[in-house]
């Protein structure tokens, strides 16, 4: 239903007298005392008002009707301003009202988003580090010192040591760094989803964006049973050495190919390209939204 404001009550009320001054001043027979345009006005303001000083009067059934017409009008008009701004007053107070439990809402999740993000960043600083391991060979791994906002450059043939172990003295000394980085990757997606069901994040767009576009690209990456199947261990691990040569020695375009044994590689590749962009770029948006 639209709503009409009482502004607009309230110039037809004025233009009602104006108009009926118009008709008293050009007919004045049918009103007994009218001589000029001013006692035209000041009839018709009598008469919308219904004060009815007696002063002046009709002086015919013509008059009398427009006098009628008037009146009602007048009152119809008076009803209609008084309900509009009634509503209107009603409206603003629901609004405002509406406004304030919003803004409680707001602030009860970014407090919630802080918690998360004091949590969640140690988790994504080293999901981003074991993905910096995953992306570079053993010789040229220089772990940088503020992950989330390190620059990745890596090509396909970086990855080749991927089932060597990371080198960092908190990982466990013989397990693949692959095996490190996707496991970290499960944690993060399981906090995520939590943070997700637990905290309003409609209320930051560009951050439920790229939450959703992360937990997609996980969901959507099938090849972890494939790729762990020979990451137990790095001690004689023949498997390993011969896909960690087939993607070091890879050339050409990146293409997966039936009975293609670095297709599941080719995927991670393109998983890490995207989710360590994502994973940057949600530690950025929580700081962001979480401040206060």
């Amino acid at each position: 239903m639209k709503i009409i404001k009482p502004q607009k009550y309230g110039c037809a009320f004025f233009a009602t007298i104006v108009v009926f001054a118009a008709i008293y001043a050009i007919w004045p027979s049918t009103i007994t005392g009218i001589k000029d345009a001013l006692d035209a006005l000041y009839f018709s303001i009598v008469t919308i008002t219904t004060l009815g000083f007696g002063d002046i009067v009709p002086s015919c059934p013509t008059g009398k009707v427009l006098v009628c017409i008037e009146a009602i009008l007048g009152a119809v008009f008076i009803g209609l301003f008084l309900n509009a701004i009634s509503e209107s007053q009603a409206r603003q107070v629901d609004e405002n009202e509406k406004n304030r439990t919003k803004a409680e809402r707001k602030g009860n999740a970014q407090a919630k988003l802080r918690q998360y993000y004091i949590f969640l960043k140690s988790i994504m600083e080293r999901y981003l580090i074991e993905a910096y391991a995953v992306t570079t060979p053993v010789a040229k791994r220089k772990f940088p010192e503020d992950v989330l906002h390190h620059q990745f450059q890596f090509s396909f043939n970086d990855m080749s040591d991927l089932y060597k172990t990371s080198l960092l003295l908190y990982d466990p000394p013989y397990t693949p760094v692959i095996a490190i980085f996707l496991e970290l990757q499960d944690k993060l997606y399981s906090e995520l989803r939590r943070m997700v069901s637990d905290v309003d994040i409609s209320y930051w767009p560009q951050l439920e964006t790229y939450v959703h576009s992360f937990l997609k690209e996980c969901n959507d990456f099938g090849f972890k049973g494939s790729i762990l199947s020979c990451a137990h261990t790095t001690l004689n691990n023949k498997d390993a050495e011969f896909l960690s040569k087939l993607i070091k020695d890879h050339e050409g375009e990146l293409k997966a190919l039936p009975s293609n044994a670095i297709n599941q590689f080719i995927a991670l590749y393109v998983m890490l390209k995207k989710n360590i962009a994502f994973v940057q770029m949600i530690a950025e948006e929580m700081k962001l939204c979480s401040e206060i």
